[in-house]
C-alpha cells in the first residue's frame, strides 16, 4: 500500500488501480486515524488466582510502554476485576475501574486492594459481574475494544455440581446477553484460561471461555505458565490493531470484486475469495499486496467443541440446557477430562509474538468483521 501522510491529520492510504479497471480504486482513498486502543482487564480476584494477578501487575508497565511508546498507540487501559455473590464472598462482586490514558494507569489499578487473590467459596465465580462492568465502560467510538477475560472457573448456572446459585447470577444479569451486547458494540473478548483449574476442575468452564471468544470474535487461549499473560496481551493488541486498519481496504477490494463481476454481486462466498486473491496474490495489483505482514500471535489455542453450544445459546438456562444434553452420556465428562489434560499439555508452550505474511485465518477474520460495511 502506498501511505500519503497530510500534515496534521489522518494517514490516508490509497487503495492500488487495477489496469483493467482504473475507475475502480482511481476515486478510493480511505482514512484512518491513529490507531485507538481500549482494553480492559477483565480478572478474577479469588484465591486460587494469585500467581495470575502478581504477573499482570508485574507485567502492567511493560504493556502500556510497549504499545504506547514503541508502537504508538493511543491506549487507554480500564479494569474489572470479580470475586463472587455474597453470602459466600463479602467484599464485593466487581469493581468497575474506568478507562484511562494515564501512563501507569493498569499498574496502578492492579496495586490497588481490588487486585488481591482471596475469596471465592463454590465453584463458579461472578463471571457475569466482572463482564458486565466492562461492557459498561465508557468505550471510544472507533476505537480496537479488547476486553482480556482471565480466570480458573465458569459463571453461576451452567450446571457446575457445587454451585450456590445454580440457576446464574442472584443479580439477574444474564453472561450469555452481556457477551451478545458487547459483540454489538465491537468488544472482543479474549478469553485466558488459568490452568490446570479450569480445565480440571470444572466441567463447563472451557466451554464458557471458548464461547466468549467465539460470540465476540474474539480468541481463547490456555494460559499454563503465568509469566506469559504480559506478551499474550501485547501479541493480541497488535494483532488485532493490524487487522482493524486492514478492514476498509477489504470493503473496498469486495467492492471492486463486485464491479468486476455483476452476474456475482450477491455471492459472498465468491466475493470473499476474490478479495482475498487481490489482497494477497494478485500481481495486477501493487507488488506490495502479494506480501502483506501482520504482527502474529502465537500461542495455546483453548479448545472446546462444547464451546460452540454455548455460543449458539441465547440466555445462561439455554446453554445450561444444553450442556446437559451434551454431557448426559456416561463417557462425556470422562472424555472432556482426557481433552483438558491433553489441553494442559499443549498450553506449557512458549508465546511467539512475529511479523508474518497475512494468513488466510486472519483474512477471515478481517472479512467477518467488515462485513457491516460490505453491502
Amino acid at each position: 500500500m502506498n501511505a500519503d501522510v497530510d500534515p496534521g491529520g489522518p494517514a490516508r492510504i490509497s487503495i492500488p488501480r487495477a489496469p483493467h479497471d482504473e475507475a475502480v480504486f482511481s476515486q478510493t482513498r480511505i482514512d484512518i486515524a491513529p490507531s485507538m486502543v481500549d482494553l480492559v482487564l477483565c480478572m478474577d480476584c479469588t484465591g486460587s488466582m494469585g500467581q495470575y494477578i502478581r504477573e499482570a501487575k508485574e507485567s502492567a508497565s511493560r504493556i502500556a510502554h510497549v504499545l504506547r511508546h514503541e508502537h504508538g498507540l493511543d491506549l487507554r487501559v480500564g479494569f474489572a476485576p470479580y470475586r463472587d455473590h455474597p453470602p459466600g464472598e463479602l467484599t464485593f462482586a466487581s469493581k468497575r475501574f474506568p478507562l484511562s490514558p494515564a501512563n501507569d494507569q493498569l499498574y496502578e489499578y492492579l496495586c490497588g486492594p481490588e487486585a488481591t487473590a482471596q475469596g471465592g467459596g463454590d465453584g463458579p465465580e461472578a463471571v457475569e459481574m466482572g463482564l458486565f462492568d466492562a461492557l459498561h465502560m465508557k468505550w471510544r467510538s472507533g476505537a480496537t475494544k479488547l476486553c482480556f477475560l482471565i480466570g480458573d472457573a465458569p459463571p453461576h448456572g451452567l450446571g457446575e455440581p457445587k454451585d450456590d446459585f445454580p440457576d446464574g447470577s442472584p443479580q439477574g444479569i444474564d453472561p450469555i446477553g452481556v457477551l451478545d451486547e458487547m459483540a454489538s458494540k465491537g468488544i472482543r473478548v479474549y478469553a485466558l484460561a488459568c490452568e490446570p483449574s479450569l480445565s480440571t476442575t470444572t466441567d463447563t468452564g472451557t466451554a464458557f471461555w471458548v464461547a466468549a471468544a467465539l460470540k465476540t470474535q474474539g480468541r481463547a487461549f490456555a494460559v499454563a505458565m503465568p509469566g506469559s499473560i504480559g506478551d499474550t496481551i501485547i501479541g493480541a493488541v497488535l494483532e488485532e490493531v493490524e487487522l482493524t486498519d486492514l478492514q476498509s481496504p477489504v470493503v473496498a477490494w469486495v467492492d471492486a470484486a463486485r464491479r468486476w463481476n455483476p452476474d456475482k454481486a450477491h455471492d459472498l462466498e465468491f466475493l470473499k475469495a476474490t478479495a482475498y486473491r487481490l489482497m494477497v496474490r494478485e500481481r495486477t495489483l501493487a507488488d506490495q499486496l502479494h506480501a502483506i505482514q501482520t504482527t502474529q500471535l502465537t500461542a495455546a489455542l483453548l479448545e472446546a467443541p462444547i464451546g460452540m453450544v454455548v455460543a449458539r445459546s441465547k440466555t445462561i438456562q439455554e446453554a445450561k440446557d444444553a450442556l446437559l444434553r451434551e454431557m448426559a452420556s456416561p463417557n462425556a465428562k470422562a472424555a472432556l477430562r482426557l481433552t483438558a489434560m491433553e489441553l494442559i499439555a499443549k498450553a506449557n508452550v512458549a508465546v511467539v509474538v512475529q511479523k508474518a505474511t497475512i494468513t488466510r485465518e486472519q483474512f477471515d477474520r478481517v472479512y467477518h468483521a467488515a462485513r457491516g460495511g460490505i453491502v
